[in-house]
């Protein structure tokens, strides 16, 4: 006889139902045989009786450690615009994203974080440090034009008077007159050796730039002036204040 609808499931809040031993023989019964995939009315039930369950530590631990080497195929398109389209109109937490962006700098697992980190091969670090060289792996690479309309459509607002980094303007203020001398700009790299002054530079770029360092584009003196190679030159783009200290400091060094 079949359960009367409505029923409260008979093992509902029961913890381990079957016994370790009972597990492990239906886990190798199971291995090697084909699952039967659920239908689509299926998914969205199990979808939204997993909505808002907030699972333990202890299992988010095990379902990480169970991925690990773990190899997945290409996505096809389907799937990617469904995981797009999943997405769009969520907002992260300041904790999630803090969350993100700890999992990305290499840690393992600590006290301090409870999570996995995550280390780039030597190839993949092959193969940012040439993008940021100019010898992208990827040259050559032709982007359709659905590709195209989304970077379009992911920049708009993140230039111009709508931009975060937006300083009114002075990127179009011209420079002083001896800005175009290459042997004057040639002058400033010699003193430093042709060497980015940056002491936390990254490495990743290797053409060097003359960085103005109280970002007054006609002050084109010597000691307003400093080498820089154009991954530092950008990061200096943000937290100005001590960019500027920064670099001061440096030249009153020499």
């Amino acid at each position: 006889m079949g359960q009367k609808k409505g029923a409260i499931p008979w093992n509902k809040g029961r913890t381990n139902v079957y016994s370790a031993e009972t597990r492990k023989k239906m886990s190798e019964a199971k291995k090697g045989k084909p699952g039967i995939s659920p239908s689509e009315e299926t998914r969205k039930k199990i979808a939204e009786s997993n909505r808002g369950l907030k699972r333990s530590e202890e299992t988010r631990r095990r379902v990480s450690e169970a991925q690990i080497g773990k190899k997945r195929g290409p996505r096809s398109e389907e799937v990617k615009q469904k995981i797009s389209e999943s997405h769009k109109g969520k907002k992260l937490s300041v904790e999630h994203r803090k969350k993100l962006s700890e999992s990305h700098k290499g840690k393992g697992i600590g006290e301090d974080n409870g999570f996995y980190g995550r280390k780039h091969t030597a190839e993949t670090k092959e193969k940012i440090a040439a993008i940021h060289r100019g010898n992208s792996y990827n040259k050559g690479r032709k982007i359709n034009e659905d590709h195209r309309k989304k970077l379009s459509e992911a920049k708009k607002g993140k230039c111009g008077p709508d931009s975060n980094n937006w300083q009114g303007g002075i990127s179009f203020e011209p420079y002083c007159h001896i800005w175009g001398d290459k042997e004057y700009k040639e002058s400033i790299k010699m003193r430093d050796n042709y060497k980015c002054q940056n002491d936390d530079c990254w490495r990743t770029a290797k053409r060097l730039s003359i960085h103005h360092i109280d970002y007054e584009k006609k002050n084109c003196h010597p000691e307003n002036l400093i080498t820089l190679c154009i991954s530092c030159n950008s990061r200096a783009n943000k937290n100005r204040d001590f960019w500027q200290k920064y670099y001061t400091e440096k030249i009153k060094m020499r």
